[in-house]
């Protein structure tokens, strides 16, 4: 569920481009398929109960992940919470199951700001980072790029391998650990090679003239080709991007394997491995 209040449209039409580009990039082999929803598009009109109510019944309470995105507004109270968007955050925290935040930084000219809505908001945002639950984004180009890969992270984590908690009413998500479908053939022999190690480290160093990413193993990049340095350093990301991997250096020039990268590794096919 994509839920935020009305000065954020741009962003949350890069939320549904994202979601799109995941589908069209992993449904396939991981069997999964993202629908984004948000209550301008997945609501029917109804009378009989408070507007907040029905589109929690509608589609908050059957939405898995919830996507927040504030700016400069907070939004209209609704007689039980701040304002919709607190009262959906809140209620799916409540419910067990994982939400993103994100307070957008991008430049506002402060006279087009409703300065009572943003003092609310601050105060709002102050309950969110005692949660520990927020992102800030500088502006949308980054937005887009720090969503991409913390979608990717948190749908491999609840999806693949754990599963979204989930209704009793509801079947059971069935669930193998196959995201190694989806890594390139670069990516699977660093991640087969770390693993194999005693340290389970990467090293992707730069420097004039050049980059090697490596392992125990060896340097993997052909010194001089641009298209070897191009391919290898994008596996480091691609394994940094799904979780496999985290930066334990000061400038993402040194990688440990993570468990659920430990985990993938030892699950690649024999003649996937080299």
């Amino acid at each position: 569920m994509i839920a935020s209040p009305g000065d954020v449209q741009e962003e949350r039409n890069i939320v549904r481009q994202v979601i799109h580009e995941w589908n069209d990039i992993h449904s396939e082999k991981t069997k999964i398929t993202l629908r984004p929803v948000g209550w301008e598009t997945s609501t029917s009109p109804i009378t009989g109960g408070r507007a907040q109510d029905i589109i929690n019944t509608q589609i908050l309470n059957n939405s898995d992940l919830l996507v927040a995105i504030f700016w400069t507004r907070l939004g209209t109270p609704t007689g039980n919470s701040e304002s919709g968007t607190a009262e959906e955050l809140k209620k799916h925290i409540e419910a067990g199951k994982p939400a993103m935040i994100y307070f957008s930084e991008e430049r506002v000219a402060m006279k087009d700001v409703d300065q009572a809505q943003y003092n609310r908001l601050l105060e709002f945002k102050s309950w969110c980072e005692a949660q520990g639950l927020i992102a800030s984004i500088p502006d949308r180009e980054k937005f887009k790029e720090s969503f991409s890969k913390q979608l990717q992270i948190l749908v491999n984590k609840y999806l693949i391998h754990e599963s979204f908690p989930q209704d009793e009413s509801t079947p059971p998500v069935e669930t193998q650990p196959n995201i190694e479908i989806s890594l390139s053939k670069e990516a699977k022999i660093i991640l087969k090679d770390a693993s194999d190690t005693t340290s389970g480290q990467i090293a992707r160093i730069r420097f004039i003239g050049g980059m090697s990413v490596e392992t125990s193993k060896g340097n993997y990049i052909i010194k001089g080709d641009h298209r070897s340095k191009a391919k290898w350093d994008s596996a480091v990301d691609e394994l940094e991007s799904l979780g496999l991997i985290k930066d334990i250096g000061y400038k993402g020039e040194l990688f440990q394997l993570t468990s659920l990268g430990y985990e993938v590794a030892d699950s690649l096919p024999e003649n996937e491995k080299t």
